[in-house]
């Protein structure tokens, strides 16, 4: 699992939370003829992936094995994981069985 790339490790996250039971939503990147590649959302550093769940909402901010954090990213999920019901983690591949086990 450790050698995936981020968009292979959304892709088996979506998977297990599917099989599990969750309903889940991927904001995907776009392209902006002005700008480039960006995703389309005026949450910066909001999560890439949101899970829901018989009244419980899991937030993941995925990244690969060495892609850097932003503050925003780590605002976002520190504030989420704040909130009754929720859990927000940054996780990258080698943590995939912790991810797992909160979405058991």
């Amino acid at each position: 699992m450790i050698d995936l790339s981020e968009r292979e490790f959304q892709t088996q996250l979506v998977e297990l939370g599917h099989i599990l039971g969750w309903r889940s939503n991927h904001v995907r990147p776009c392209i902006d003829s002005k700008r480039g590649w960006r995703t389309p959302t005026t949450a910066i550093g909001w999560p890439d992936l949101t899970f829901a769940r018989l009244g419980r909402l899991v937030f993941v901010e995925c990244k690969g094995a060495r892609t850097p954090v932003t503050d925003a990213q780590r605002e976002w999920i520190a504030l989420l994981d704040t909130v009754p019901g929720c859990s927000a983690v940054i996780a990258r591949p080698a943590d995939f069985d912790a991810v797992a086990a909160l979405l058991r």
